[in-house]
């Protein structure tokens, strides 16, 4: 599937819904960084409330970048009357790269594995504290380890059987081509956000709407180029090329 073809099937047919996804968590965000200064700024229950919005920040952190990887996988899932290609064992049921949709909606692809994938990562956000507690290095090493989290939880045939761990599997994967994918985790995760840092006064939804709008649409362009670059190394790891809709 080539870039363009990524940046069509997702606008056509979830654009809309992730772009809306962006502007409300990045608003509920900016929202929790106000409470949370109005909140050390006050006087009586400040530490519980604190520890509250702490929480909410969390919870967002996690179903935020969950949600927004299903809708552009939703937006890539495989129609039945498509070609496909299979990932692991094709016999026994084995589901195909991506298995034929039974519900073909985004909210049907994301109930069919929104669970598996927050279970998933919040196994991944534990085993990456746990290393970033002995140094900082390794708990990032982890980060990078498990990028592969959701198109395993998603497409991997072994792991919708009950056959695979999803963290050792992205683990694996990562290895095969570790090099291109650190660069590329590097680029999008340290370099793009160090280089925007100057506009993030532009980005306050509560401050100028008109402007963070623009600036949203950029970080969906981003997202989806980020997820379309995955797709690339998941298909050079396992030799197959996504097809959808004849892209």
């Amino acid at each position: 599937m080539t870039l363009r073809a990524a940046y069509f099937l997702t606008l056509k047919r979830v654009g809309v819904a992730l772009f809306v996804w962006f502007i409300v968590t990045q608003i509920f965000d900016q929202w929790i960084l106000r409470a949370t200064h109005a909140a050390m700024m006050g006087d009586t229950g400040v530490q519980a409330r604190v520890w509250s919005l702490a929480a909410l920040s969390f919870v967002s952190s996690l179903l935020t970048p969950i949600v927004a990887t299903l809708m552009v996988l939703a937006g890539w899932h495989q129609r039945p009357e498509s070609p496909h290609f299979h990932v692991g064992d094709v016999s026994d049921g084995a589901r195909p790269f991506p298995p034929p949709a039974t519900d073909r909606t985004t909210l049907g692809f994301i109930r069919d594995h929104g669970g598996d994938l927050i279970r998933e990562q919040l196994r991944a956000f534990g085993s990456i504290m746990m290393w970033s507690l002995l140094l900082i290095v390794p708990g990032i090493v982890r980060l990078f380890e498990l990028a592969f989290l959701p198109w395993v939880v998603c497409f991997d045939a072994e792991y919708q059987k009950g056959r695979r761990d999803a963290l050792k599997e992205s683990r694996r994967v990562f290895y095969r081509v570790w090099p291109r994918l650190l660069g590329l985790l590097i680029l999008f995760w340290v370099i793009f956000p160090l280089t925007l840092t100057s506009l993030d006064e532009r980005r306050s939804y509560f401050d100028s709407p008109l402007t963070a709008i623009g600036l949203t649409g950029v970080d969906v362009l981003l997202f989806i180029l980020l997820q379309w670059l995955l797709l690339k190394l998941w298909e050079r790891a396992h030799g197959t090329q996504l097809q959808v809709d004849g892209h």
